[in-house]
């Protein structure tokens, strides 16, 4: 996984596709009252937040950012 390489294609495919989860669940009044809610209950704790993030950290992601990542979480053997 830490040697794969992502296409930029590839990552603005997904980016739509995530984008359109999240609006989705912005457009639905159901959704959005779970999601202050949650917020509200678990203010101290991720069950707050959302898991899917914020549409401006959605459109920062930059190709090099994934690769980056696995390499900081992956442990080196």
């Amino acid at each position: 996984m830490i040697n794969s390489f992502i296409r930029k294609e590839d990552l603005d495919s997904e980016m739509t596709v995530v984008r359109n989860e999240l609006e989705n669940g912005e457009n639905s009044p159901v959704r959005v009252l779970i999601s202050r809610m949650l917020a509200a209950n678990y203010d101290w704790h991720n069950y707050g937040k959302s898991t899917i993030g914020a549409i401006s950290d959605l459109e920062n992601v930059k190709i090099e950012n994934p690769q980056s990542v696995l390499q900081e979480i992956l442990p080196t053997r």
